[in-house]
């Protein structure tokens, strides 16, 4: 994503992912997104779920010089505003939905040829901020994640590419945790199978696979995740940004995007 990547995560993510995502990362949301996510939280990411954040998307972004306001069922709302190249810039959330504000995540982007190299994201109140870098092809490989009063948190990805410098495979790791995470991509760097494994030696497995429905080349129409008993299925507009998702079975919920594009 640049991800339009863009959420709002306090995640250790993983995404700078728009998330419609089903979290199964060590996220502490409001999304501020370096993710590499598969959440199953109900969070406020915009993203399309991809390879995250800093990589170079579409041409345009889909997501440029866009305002979204994500509404999910289980109340609240959250408006993102994107800057002309499709990162997200601020995203402020009404928590209970009576119209007052309750939080504000700002972000900033380091770029460089064209590519993300460090990001950085502050929510208000509470002063909670993350720091991210990436790598030379714009995908994340650290997250440091400052909550006042708390242990830092800090999340490491090791990141596979193919000949073609596309992101197909990242190992998330945080430190002082067990957890170790897997997460499978497509040819279009889009999250297509994440692995949770909660003690880091196979004893215990989570697996969320997402499958994706284009209407044109990386433009997706649908896709549908799989995983701890939930099926999540998102709907996306003519230029691939997410704009109804719903989840059944363990968690039901459900949540609608509003854009306004030039």
């Amino acid at each position: 994503d640049t991800d339009a990547d863009t959420d709002a995560d306090t995640d250790a993510d993983t995404d700078t992912d728009t998330d419609t995502d089903t979290d199964t990362d060590t996220d502490t949301d409001t999304d501020t997104d370096t993710d590499t996510d598969t959440d199953t939280d109900t969070d406020a990411d915009t993203d399309v779920e991809t390879a995250d954040t800093g990589a170079p998307g579409p041409d345009p972004s889909p997501y440029a010089d866009c305002t979204a306001v994500y509404t999910p069922s289980v109340g609240g709302r959250t408006r993102y505003v994107y800057d002309p190249d499709g990162r997200l810039q601020t995203a402020q959330t009404d928590t209970d939905g009576n119209g007052s504000l309750d939080s504000t995540t700002t972000y900033g982007w380091t770029v460089v040829g064209g590519v993300v190299s460090s990001s950085t994201w502050t929510t208000t109140p509470g002063n909670i901020t993350a720091t991210s870098s990436y790598d030379a092809h714009g995908h994340i490989t650290h997250n440091r994640l400052v909550v006042p009063g708390l242990p830092r948190t800090d999340t490491d990805y090791a990141n596979t590419h193919d000949a073609s410098q596309k992101l197909v495979h990242a190992t998330v790791t945080t430190v002082g945790s067990t957890a170790v995470i897997d997460n499978d991509y497509d040819a279009c760097e889009r999250l297509t199978r994440t692995e949770v494994d909660s003690f880091g030696n196979g004893s215990q497995l989570q697996v969320t696979t997402t499958t994706w429905t284009d209407a044109g080349a990386c433009l997706p129409s649908t896709s549908v995740s799989r995983g701890n008993g939930t099926t999540t299925t998102t709907t996306y507009d003519i230029g691939g940004r997410p704009i109804s998702l719903n989840a059944t079975g363990a968690a039901s919920w459900s949540a609608t995007w509003t854009w306004t594009c030039p």
